[in-house]
């Protein structure tokens, strides 16, 4: 009975320590410093999105969206993309959804970003005509954003 309950403390101990190792292989930083990332959106088919994205503020700027968030990420390289779906062509007023996504890369070193996209979207306009209204809607945010071509 006493062995038996050496070695379950002992099975125990070995356990917690694995798991504590195994924490200490990601680094952990915070930053407040805010960066700007342009990307070029792009048509393209729907990615499975690996991060959970906390976005503060988007704002339509000619035709590029600016997209105010903060998420969990590689502590170097920021890397992004910004992914315009197709839409119903037999729709009236076509609206373009847009997807913000991070590829999955193995991390060593795992840090809060703060950053802010300015997303241009002249490649993934549904009418390129001047004067058309072109409607978009960011995956995650409730409002839906209006370029018209100039």
């Amino acid at each position: 009975m006493k062995i038996l309950s050496i070695v379950s403390i002992l099975f125990i101990l070995i356990s917690c320590r694995v798991k504590e190792n195994a924490i200490t292989d990601v680094d952990a930083k915070k930053t407040n410093e805010k960066q700007l990332v342009k990307i070029v959106a792009k048509i393209g088919e729907k990615e499975e999105v690996f991060e959970t994205l906390n976005i503060q503020k988007v704002t339509m700027v000619d035709s590029k969206m600016l997209v105010d968030l903060t998420y969990l990420g590689n502590c170097d390289t920021i890397r992004f993309k910004a992914i315009g779906l197709e839409y119903a062509s037999n729709e009236i007023n076509p609206i373009r959804r847009i997807l913000l996504v991070q590829p999955k890369m193995k991390e060593t070193c795992i840090a809060e970003k703060n950053v802010t996209f300015e997303i241009d979207l002249t490649q993934i306009l549904i009418n390129k005509t001047i004067g058309a209204r072109n409607v978009f809607i960011l995956d995650g945010w409730p409002d839906r954003f209006e370029y018209i071509v100039k």
